[in-house]
């Protein structure tokens, strides 16, 4: 069969099932509770976006002697059966069918037509054998609340008829709430920074520098502190020759670092961060992304050059 929804920015949804059944859900207020310095719960985000979907599906305008369906039937049509996928697991999907009249004259209206605050974020089709052609158009949306994505999805399929079927799929993703063993807290007295370039690199491979300037050792602490949080799902990443960058941070007296952040300067930018107690013993571990700014700016403080490791590649 073939996939019949777009790449979005994080994964290839090809069809996803409808209706992740919440339940217990509160007031989406809840989402806008910052009494942690982390932000909204992941629970309360998935509550606020599963309130932006079934927002988002009053915004939908039908062409008229449009029929709900509570789901679709194989025998009007192929196509448009929920199949599940590999995916982003912070979303919501709802999801609703209808059946159409004046199939080819609607089906050129619901492409053109516009929810309010919406824009065309992409279009396509798909067929396959004994699939019939599904026609899709995703419309994207501005939130409120800055970690929501929600977008409206159609798809569109001919039936025998001459009618129209049509999915719509309210997907709304959120980004996750940082972890606590992203921040460091506190100072730090000493960072051990180390960069491997790589097996690809054969001459000055490694480069070790020991920073004890106050001043450089808050900006590096601060700059880890703004790390964005990675986000889960299917990326395709730039070329990644496999170096890395260390920073391993130390106070006074300790015999062995309190953090260790172990930055991808290049692909995906993938930062890892480890957290430890007095004793080395590990208090916890984050993922965090933006390890190419963080590396960069790192390299260009200390004067390290080719910290990506890319000239072995010339």
């Amino acid at each position: 069969m073939s996939v019949v929804r777009k790449w979005t920015s994080r994964v290839v949804r090809a069809a996803l099932v409808a209706g992740l059944g919440v339940v217990g859900v509160t007031s989406p207020g809840l989402a806008q509770s910052h009494a942690n310095p982390l932000g909204a719960s992941n629970a309360e985000r998935r509550v606020a976006a599963l309130a932006e979907a079934r927002h988002l599906l009053t915004l939908v305008a039908l062409p008229a002697g449009s029929t709900r369906l509570a789901e679709w039937n194989a025998t009007d049509g192929p196509g448009l059966q929920a199949v599940s996928t590999p995916g982003d697991p912070d979303l919501v999907d709802v999801t609703r069918y209808h059946l159409v009249p004046h199939g080819a004259s609607s089906l050129a209206w619901l492409q053109s037509t516009v929810p309010h605050g919406a824009t065309i974020s992409g279009s396509g089709s798909g067929w396959g054998p004994g699939v019939a052609t599904t026609y899709s158009t995703t419309f994207s949306f501005r939130s409120t609340l800055s970690y929501l994505t929600p977008e409206l999805e159609y798809s569109m399929v001919m039936t025998a008829s001459g009618k129209l079927g049509l999915r719509v799929d309210a997907i709304v993703t959120w980004t996750p709430q940082k972890s606590r063993f992203s921040i460091l807290a506190g100072s730090a007295d000493r960072v051990v920074v180390t960069v491997d370039r790589s097996a690809n690199v054969k001459v000055n491979r490694f480069t070790t520098l020991v920073v004890t300037k106050a001043a450089t050792i808050r900006a590096f602490l601060a700059r880890v502190n703004e790390l964005p949080v990675a986000l889960p799902g299917v990326m395709s990443c730039p070329l990644d020759l496999g170096a890395t960058m260390t920073l391993s941070f130390s106070r006074a007296g300790q015999a062995s670092p309190f953090a260790v952040v172990s930055i991808d300067p290049a692909g995906c930018g993938g930062v890892t961060i480890t957290q430890f107690d007095a004793n080395g013993r590990v208090l916890g571990v984050a993922g965090d992304a933006g390890g190419s700014g963080i590396a960069r700016y790192v390299a260009m403080t200390l004067g390290v050059t080719n910290w990506t490791g890319m000239s072995a590649l010339r």
